[in-house]
């Protein structure tokens, strides 16, 4: 027994003034063996730090480090959006066997239409504003018999057109009896403009110039 465990030592490179088995390893020639670290870590996505840990003659076990979380996220690029153009009807003139509120309202559900002739044209030219007054002739069955331009400040003949042309798609009650002649001014304006912006407040520490 003796001889055996002189010969295991000997293999090891240990000797018997105290040195380690690294150390007769190096007696090999061979490069020191590196202790086993006791941490680890991995992240999924991102990053984390390893746990630590030691082991009596066993390899040392750390707990797993937890990956950092992934930013993720969407958005739009804004900016100054277009302002919307104003289109205002004034009361209509009806003369005939038609509630006058029946009318309004008919005219009021077409406002896109007329807005979208303006708008074709204002882009075109920035400062295009006015008013338009057409007149309306509905026949027995509630259809646009003729629509004609009676006056306008507008004086832009692309938008009037094309106002005649939505009007005449129009369709409203049947009128009791005859036909009804209708008269109604169209408004064409942009908005004002939006007022200045104030500028940001500083956030510099009080007594220390920005």
């Amino acid at each position: 027994d003796v001889i055996s465990q002189a010969r295991a030592a000997a293999a090891l490179g240990a000797s018997t003034d105290g040195q380690s088995p690294e150390a007769g390893l190096e007696g090999l020639g061979g490069a020191t063996a590196p202790e086993p670290a006791g941490s680890f870590g991995w992240g999924v996505r991102g990053s984390g730090t390893g746990g630590s840990g030691t082991g009596q003659g066993t390899i040392g076990l750390g707990s797993v480090g937890a990956g950092g979380a992934a930013n993720t996220g969407s958005g739009f690029g804004s900016g100054p959006s277009r302002p919307t153009l104003q289109v205002k009807l004034d009361e209509p003139t009806v003369q005939g066997a038609l509630d006058p509120q029946v009318v309004r309202r008919v005219l009021r559900r077409h406002v896109s239409q007329l807005r979208y002739c303006y708008a074709a044209e204002q882009a075109k030219a920035p400062q295009l504003a006015g008013a338009l007054g057409v007149t309306l002739t509905i026949g027995p069955k509630g259809d646009v018999a003729a629509a004609r331009i009676a006056s306008t400040t507008l004086q832009n003949a692309a938008v009037e057109s094309c106002v005649l042309s939505r009007l005449q798609t129009m369709t409203f009650p049947a009128p009791e009896r005859g036909l009804v002649q209708v008269a109604v001014s169209v408004d064409f304006k942009t908005p004002p403009p939006p007022p200045p912006t104030a500028p940001a407040a500083s956030t510099a520490p009080s007594g220390v110039a920005p």
